[in-house]
């Protein structure tokens, strides 16, 4: 009587009826043999009510169903395998591909209402499934829908995303990145690390930002030693994820990166190191106070006077003020007191007259 569903004008008040009559008997029967029949009225149903439109009524009715199968006692394992046969035999691909092909005709809050849910019900059979479309898949409006899907997924995705990271490809790799990003937790920095040295730039940057979106201190250390690689671009996105990770724990090997640039005069390493000390101004270390007192300052030689450059000399600058310790601001005083007469010293002394009035900072 399953069947029933499929009668055009069928009305629905009976279709309730006969959903309520297959949950309780789904939920209750003893009988291996019987339960099966009942299983496939209750798939014949629950698909009726996806490709009629409805994958949130269906996933209603299933939530039902375990609720009785559940409310007893807890289900033998030939009826926890039935379950999972069900979702399997709903999860086949050329099922799944008449849900996605719906969903791409929606608009994205429509899905998210109607037929994520559904697709994480189902569970391991559409994340495997999302995750080879999202490897096929060339349109690119297409692959960022299937990307949504997979975040709804949530944790079961996380299995097929990491055998997805294996691919050639690596606009699949970069997604790949994405999503783990927004659904694995800490303990999945060793599996994303190796790709921060991935030969495709783009694959590289896409995990810099996933071990941001990720943190944690494993992830902290993994960002920090990108300031030793010769890459300005990738030094420049560690140093924006650490500052959105307020990571004190990479405050030795800030320290450490700036000192290493010294003398160098590189454009793209000293954007990287300005970077650096915005955050430790930032991250606000009392400790700090000797390092940017010796950056800020003019440096006395038998011969000459040298100092680091002006765009650095004016970073220290901020990051002292943004200590905001007696201390700090003592030291920015001596600074500027033996600093000479000149364009520098009008640049340092603008530079904290803005700060002072709370206003923005000057650029160099």
């Amino acid at each position: 009587i399953a069947d029933w569903a499929d009668i055009p004008g069928m009305p629905g008040a009976v279709l309730e009826e006969l959903m309520g009559l297959l949950s309780r008997a789904y939920g209750r029967e003893k009988d291996p043999a019987v339960h099966r029949m009942f299983s496939l009225a209750v798939e014949h149903l629950l698909w009726f009510l996806v490709e009629s439109g409805a994958s949130q009524r269906a996933c209603a009715l299933f939530a039902e169903l375990q609720d009785v199968v559940t409310e007893l006692s807890p289900p033998a394992a030939w009826k926890a395998q039935a379950t999972a046969e069900l979702l399997q035999r709903l999860g086949a691909p050329e099922r799944l591909d008449k849900v996605l092909a719906v969903m791409f005709a929606m608009d994205r809050q429509a899905a998210a209402g109607q037929i994520h849910p559904f697709l994480a019900l189902l569970g391991p059979s559409a994340a495997n499934h999302l995750v080879e479309r999202l490897s096929q898949e060339s349109d690119r409006g297409r692959r960022s829908r299937i990307l949504e899907a997979l975040k709804a997924c949530g944790p079961i995705a996380e299995a097929p995303l990491l055998e997805a990271l294996k691919s050639s490809e690596w606009f699949v790799v970069r997604n790949t990145l994405i999503v783990l990003s927004e659904i694995a937790g800490p303990e999945r920095v060793p599996d994303l690390e190796p790709f921060l040295a991935h030969g495709d730039g783009r694959v590289r940057l896409a995990a810099v930002r996933a071990l941001g979106r990720i943190g944690g201190r494993p992830a902290e250390a993994a960002l920090a030693g990108l300031l030793h690689r010769p890459d300005a671009e990738l030094q420049m996105e560690a140093l924006f994820m650490l500052d959105e990770l307020k990571a004190k724990n990479a405050i030795p090997a800030l320290l450490e990166f700036l000192k290493a640039g010294r003398g160098r005069n590189r454009p793209g390493q000293d954007r990287a190191r300005e970077k650096a000390l915005e955050l430790l101004g930032h991250l606000g270390s009392t400790a700090l106070l000797p390092d940017l007192t010796h950056l800020l300052a003019r440096q006395r030689g038998f011969f000459r006077d040298t100092s680091e450059p002006l765009p650095i000399r004016i970073g220290a600058l901020r990051a002292l003020h943004a200590l905001g310790t007696p201390e700090a601001q003592d030291a920015l005083a001596r600074a500027l007191g033996a600093e000479p007469g000149g364009p520098e010293r009008e640049a340092l002394q603008d530079a904290l007259t803005a700060l002072l009035a709370g206003g923005k900072p000057v650029a160099p």
